[in-house]
């Protein structure tokens, strides 16, 4: 299974994603993980990479090269169909895709 969006979304995609994780393991050392962030943060840290393992202690484990992403890693640590559920409610057109 994976997640397809609108190219233009990948932003707003991380954002969902960041901020519907959690903390895990020692990223509770890191501060910044208590807050939510922006699309605009989103940009910034997707101008410098797509592949997102952890971000501010949040396990996120999410390739954003394309604009479809195997949603796998980040429901195994996050929950079940955690991804799906973090877009869900946002503005964000997205389908499930096999």
């Amino acid at each position: 299974m994976n997640i397809k969006f609108k190219e233009n979304d990948k932003a707003k995609v991380l954002s969902c994603l960041y901020n519907a994780s959690k903390q895990q393991g020692m990223g509770f050392l890191d501060p910044r993980g208590q807050n939510m962030i922006s699309e605009e943060e989103a940009q910034k840290l997707l101008s410098n990479q797509t592949y997102f393992d952890y971000v501010y202690g949040r396990v996120i484990k999410i390739d954003l090269k394309s604009n479809i992403f195997d949603p796998w890693l980040y429901d195994r640590d996050n929950g079940e169909n955690a991804a799906s559920l973090a877009l869900t409610g946002s503005n964000i057109m997205y389908e499930i895709i096999e």
